[in-house]
């Protein structure tokens, strides 16, 4: 829950947009509910209505980035091809780096499996922009996050590659968003788009798609885990055998990845993702 204390935009925030010309000074800032790593508010007044996210860059995870700089390309790259928000600007002032993007109406995703895969299908096909992160690379890159999270436990993620992992095809790069959860989802009028784009990279598929198939990350965000037959839609839809493959191959590791971040986040506060950490762990074995 947020503190009601904690809900009011800063002063020099509120301010530096105003300044701008980009908010007017009688716009109604109306904070949000969830944003995990920013606060993020909706503005409104007569004519316009803006999300402004405040990026704490001291937030630290090991699975999901968080710079305004990354989402500010994002955005940009994706102006006009129905997957995200449009840009409006971003800025600096004494309350840090901010973003602001058209507010986009619509209720949470609430379980089609098949638009998800259209709209993940779609975002892989688009071109990459010049200066966003590279992912870790699978399997090594997610072994190692895994050690992040759990160094006490640092032999335990090899026992899940799978026996043929270097015969697998090979990953293209392609354009990720990096956190797709059922709160990143938004069912606009004109279809399925996906929000907060603080943690956008290239790399292979199965990133993004080991995030949305995830258990834990379902349940946390007031879902229920998917089952057999909806992962099995998922990837009919999704339509590249390629990537089903290879991410069946891991499934294990982003499973057990998952569960030691859930422990990790758990061990830092959230009882959200402790209470979640056991039932992706019982994953690994159903993988």
């Amino acid at each position: 829950m947020v503190d009601p204390c904690d809900m009011a935009p800063p002063k020099a925030l509120k301010a530096a947009w105003e300044q701008a010309g980009v908010i007017s000074h009688a716009a109604s800032w109306t904070r949000q509910m969830g944003g995990h790593s920013n606060p993020v508010w909706r503005v409104r007044d007569n004519t316009d209505d803006v999300i402004c996210k405040l990026y704490h860059t001291n937030k630290f995870s090991p699975l999901f980035g968080n710079h305004p700089d990354h989402e500010v390309l994002a955005l940009k790259a994706l102006s006009g091809h129905g997957l995200a928000p449009d840009l409006i600007s971003s800025l600096h002032s004494s309350a840090g780096p901010s973003v602001a993007y058209c507010y986009l109406a619509g209720p949470q995703w609430s379980g089609d499996v098949t638009a998800v895969a259209e709209l993940l299908a779609k975002l892989h096909r688009q071109k990459i922009p010049e200066g966003l992160p590279v992912a870790p690379r699978l399997p090594q890159g997610v072994i190692a996050q895994t050690h992040l999270m759990q160094p006490a436990r640092t032999s335990d993620a090899e026992q899940f590659l799978p026996p043929d992992a270097c015969h697998l095809p090979i990953a293209e790069n392609v354009f990720l968003h990096g956190d797709v959860v059922p709160g990143n989802l938004v069912q606009t009028d004109d279809g399925l788009r996906l929000i907060d784009w603080q943690c956008p990279a290239v790399g292979d598929p199965c990133l993004d798609i080991a995030i949305f198939l995830s258990p834990a990350m379902q349940i946390i965000y007031g879902h229920r885990p998917l089952t057999a037959v909806e992962i099995s839609r998922f990837f009919d839809a999704y339509n590249q055998p390629d990537v089903a493959q290879r991410y069946q191959a891991f499934a294990p590791i982003f499973h057990y990845r998952m569960a030691a971040y859930c422990r990790w986040k758990g061990a830092r506060g959230s009882a959200a993702h402790a209470a979640a950490a056991p039932i992706e762990q019982s994953a690994i074995s159903r993988a």
